[in-house]
Parts: structure tokens; sequence; C-alpha cells
């Protein structure tokens, strides 16, 4: 459960939101047809590519945590002793 959190949050955090708010400062400020190309280029990156193939694959490897957790263990909420583990 922990990873699904970390997937949800970490993504954003990192990636999204820095380059989103500094996109937006730049417009409203005016910077933003003065900026270089590759600065432009760079903030797309972030937010259209590292942002949700990060959290896809973020996401993707806390469910299959789960999963293979629980194919060793049995059903949800099935008690299980501590020995068995």
């Amino acid at each position: 459960m922990q990873g699904i959190i970390a997937a949800f949050a970490a993504a954003p955090i990192v990636f999204f939101f820095p380059a989103y708010f500094y996109a937006k400062a730049a417009m409203k400020a005016g910077e933003w047809a003065k900026m270089l190309l590759l600065e432009k280029f760079w903030v797309g990156v972030m937010i259209f590519v590292l942002f949700p193939f990060c959290f896809v694959v973020g996401l993707i490897a806390a469910f299959a945590s789960i999963a293979e957790s629980w194919s060793g263990v049995g059903f949800p909420f099935q008690c299980v002793v501590a020995s068995q583990l």
C-alpha cells in the first residue's frame, strides 16, 4: 500500500508540479515567449513524458508487489501464522 501512495505522490511532486508551476509563472510574467526552445522542450518532457512514465511504472510495480505478496499468503484477511511467512 505504501508503494501505491508513493507512486501517486512522488511522480507529481518530482516531475509535474515544478515544471507546471515554472511554466505558469513564466507565462504570467510574460517570459514564456522569450524562453529558449530547449528550455520549453525540457518542461514539456517533464510534464508529458517523465511524469506519466514514472506514474504508470510506479503503479504497476506497486500492484505487482501486492499481487506477489498475496500469492504466497492466501486470500486477503485470511489468518496467517507468523511461522508460515
